[in-house]
């Protein structure tokens, strides 16, 4: 088979995948809510489901996969030639990973992230506690 050939395949394939993934995901969906209908008819009977405003749903984009921004994070830090901040952290991991540098949500999400992870590891310390912003290096 031809290479693009091949790929159109492979790619309808794993479409079909993720559309049969979220069928079967609808379906669970729809059965605990007929479950939470049925619990909220036992307190009230006379309780109408439906006039339950929905919320929307949001799903945040995950930037990364589990431990790799702490991962890319001690990267960077081992590879600077002297203490670095998270800000100078984050332009590194958005050019690495060829994200939008215009997000300034996803920007902050990444920061946050990143301060987290650094926050709580030990092998990362603070330079000087009182510069501002803050410049991390490996301990």
């Amino acid at each position: 088979m031809e290479t693009a050939l091949r790929q159109l395949v492979d790619k309808r394939a794993e479409l079909k995948g993720e559309y049969t993934h979220y069928l079967e995901k609808i379906e669970e969906l729809k059965h605990s809510i007929e479950c939470l209908d049925g619990s909220i008819k036992i307190f009230d009977p006379d309780f109408k489901p439906d006039s339950i405003k929905e919320k929307k749903y949001k799903k945040s984009p995950s930037v990364f996969k589990p431990g790799e921004s702490l991962r890319m994070s001690l990267d960077i830090l081992r590879k600077a030639s002297e203490p670095i901040s998270i800000q100078e952290i984050r332009k590194e991991i958005v050019s690495q990973k060829k994200l939008d540098e215009n997000d300034l949500t996803l920007q902050r999400t990444i920061e946050a992230n990143i301060r987290v992870n650094i926050e709580k590891n030990e092998l990362i310390k603070v330079h000087n506690e009182s510069e501002k912003p803050k410049r991390w290096l490996i301990a």
